[in-house]
């Protein structure tokens, strides 16, 4: 017989992803909650969240191709046709989102080196912000459920989740590498708002 203290198969794991999914869920709640996550500990969190953000908008781009299916599928009676469209869409969305996040990544971590009073490492960074990328996946997913019912509002509800998050993702990244000052947050806000869509219209011609 197992003694009193003695785990049963399962238990650790079972409550090591209850804690995550806990925590996951306090992320949603309160995304300012990132701040206090230490690349040594909670990194998987940050790896996690930036997947759950590629999944949804995975998930929103195959909603895309039941939509255009739907209404153009006479067009589309070859099988190897919609093969072609599908497989098409789904690498430029992938691409589009990988492209992003690293070109958001990328130019917050400049900028904040420059302007701001506190430096951050790669793994720092990614674990702060990419948690943060769980509320994209959150978005994104009920974005694309919505699209399914009402396209139109899913669109709205997709591009208020993108532009939330990705001003969640900056004020986040000011308090990370402490841009106290209204004129460096500023600079930042702007720098970024310029060099963002460049870099990603650059890495997304080189790659795509």
């Amino acid at each position: 017989m197992s003694g009193l203290g003695t785990s049963q198969p399962g238990t650790a794991q079972k409550h090591s992803f209850q804690a995550f999914s806990k925590e996951v869920g306090n992320i949603l709640r309160n995304p300012y909650r990132c701040l206090d996550f230490q690349a040594s500990r909670d990194a998987v969190f940050g790896f996690t969240g930036i997947l759950a953000g590629i999944l949804g908008f995975m998930l929103w781009g195959w909603v895309l191709l039941v939509r255009i299916d739907r209404l153009f599928g006479s067009y589309f009676k070859d099988g190897l046709m919609r093969i072609i469209l599908g497989e098409r869409i789904v690498s430029v969305l992938l691409m589009t989102s990988l492209c992003s996040l690293v070109v958001l990544f990328g130019t917050v971590w400049m900028f904040g080196s420059l302007l701001g009073t506190r430096k951050s490492d790669v793994r720092q960074l990614i674990t702060v912000l990419g948690s943060v990328q769980w509320v994209a996946g959150a978005g994104i997913t009920a974005a694309a459920v919505i699209t399914l019912l009402l396209p139109n509002l899913g669109w709205i509800v997709l591009l208020a989740s993108l532009i939330t998050v990705g001003m969640l993702t900056l004020q986040i990244a000011y308090d990370l590498f402490g841009t106290a000052t209204a004129s460096s947050r500023y600079r930042m806000l702007i720098g970024s708002a310029i060099v963002y869509p460049l870099g990603f219209f650059v890495l997304f011609s080189t790659l795509v």
